[in-house]
Parts: C-alpha cells; structure tokens; sequence
C-alpha cells in the first residue's frame, strides 16, 4: 500500500472512492482499507467498481506469518492483552510472556498461545479467524472469514476473486506483471523499492526482530498451524515449515 500511495496514488480505488478511509463507517467496521478484504471491498464499491479495478495480493508463507504476527501483537502494549487473552493467557497465568526476557522464553510462549488458541478457538469454529489476527470487524457479515489469507481473497461466492496472488518472496518475478498493470510504477524498478526501505526513506516495512521463525516451532505447533491454514499451505503452494 506504501508503494501505491507514493507512486500511483490516483490510480487507486481507495483515493477515487473512499479517500477518507470511510470504509469502516460504512461497514460498521474498525478496518480501513489495508485491512479490508475482498468481500468487504466488494460490498462497499460494487461488483462493477472492483471487477474493474487491476487487484493484487501478497501470499506469506503461513508458518513465518503467524511467528511475525504474534511477536507484532505482543510487543504492543495496548494490543498485547486482548490478543493474549484469546487463547486464555494473563498476567497471572504467563507473566512472562509479557515481557519475555530472552527468544527462548518468546518461543516458549508463542507455542503456549498456539496451543491456548487451538484450544479456545479450533478450526472449523465461529471463532477460528482470530488465530489470523485481533478482530477489526473483518467477519462481520462474512461467512468466509477464518485464519487463512486465502480467505481475505473470497467474494461472496467463495471464488478468489484477485488477479494476481504473489507470495511474499516472489516479488521481484511479480513485478513486471505489477508494472504493465500499474502506470505509476512502470518506470520504478524493485531494486528502487528496496533501495528505499534499507535506506530510511518514506517506505517504511513493519519490521519485528526474532529468532528465525523455524525456531518457533515443535511438532505440535507446527500441525495446528498447519491445520489453521492448509488452505494457504494448498493455494500459495507452500510444502515445507
């Protein structure tokens, strides 16, 4: 999103049709538009607006996703006890890991919340979008919703409804794709992206320093999120932790 604003900002369909991020009023939602998925788009702008509109959707690979997610969630303290509590850990429960003193006690504790969140909230229920991320109103009204990034790519038959899905990794092989579809971008190279970023320009990446996610995992672990997100695992073709 960074890179469209700055680059091909007028040619969004944010800027043309909810510059103000009205989004989330309009759904009666917390989400703007780097939060809303396919469905929620598609309710806001119409079938017509957006099967107008070029889309794009970036893939993570599922297991290094959840690692990055959950050290984002808990090392922000207005964030981090609601999203513990959800697989039922507290302060009197798992001091530690409030404040983990070592990547150690941090693995130890994200295996805890995977456990605690296949517990609570297992998949196949109401519930089982919350192992993707806190709640911003992105199931109201969505059948589809659940833990995996495919799911945010669902219209309202249950069909991707994206254009091109690249994963994370693959962008640069995206990117000339990107760029025959997007005039902004046409004469701005990946390299200058990246140049960017590692420079401290005004493409900031949401960074969150830890051990290799890989690290994070034991046997246990590593099947429930599997479990979470076999459709992703499937989709994005993703075979190995």
């Amino acid at each position: 999103q960074g890179v469209l604003s700055k680059y091909s900002l007028d040619q969004t369909v944010w800027a043309k049709y909810d510059p103000d991020d009205t989004i989330c009023y309009k759904t009666g939602t917390a989400m703007g538009w780097h939060h809303a998925n396919v469905w929620h788009q598609q309710q806001f702008l119409g079938a017509d607006v957006f099967d107008a509109a070029f889309t794009i959707s970036i893939a993570r690979n599922p297991f290094s996703r959840q690692v990055s997610m959950y050290c984002y969630f808990t090392r922000r303290a207005a964030i981090t006890p609601a999203y513990m509590q959800f697989a039922g850990m507290d302060r009197v429960n798992s001091p530690e890991c409030f404040n983990p003193s070592s990547d150690q006690v941090e693995i130890a504790c994200f295996r805890k919340w995977v456990r605690g969140m296949y517990a609570h909230h297992p998949p196949g229920s109401a519930t089982q979008y919350l192992f993707g991320g806190p709640p911003l109103g992105n199931a109201r009204g969505n059948r589809w919703l659940n833990a995996t990034q495919t799911s945010y790519q669902l219209d309202d038959e249950g069909r991707i409804a994206v254009d091109l899905v690249c994963r994370l990794e693959d962008i640069a092989g995206c990117w000339p794709t990107i760029q025959q579809h997007v005039c902004g971008l046409r004469h701005i190279s990946y390299e200058t992206v990246l140049a960017e970023q590692e420079e401290g320009g005004d493409l900031v990446m949401n960074s969150n320093p830890h051990a290799p996610y890989r690290e994070f995992y034991d046997r246990t672990t590593q099947a429930i999120v599997a479990q979470y997100t076999s459709a992703d695992l499937i989709n994005f073709g993703y075979t190995e932790l």
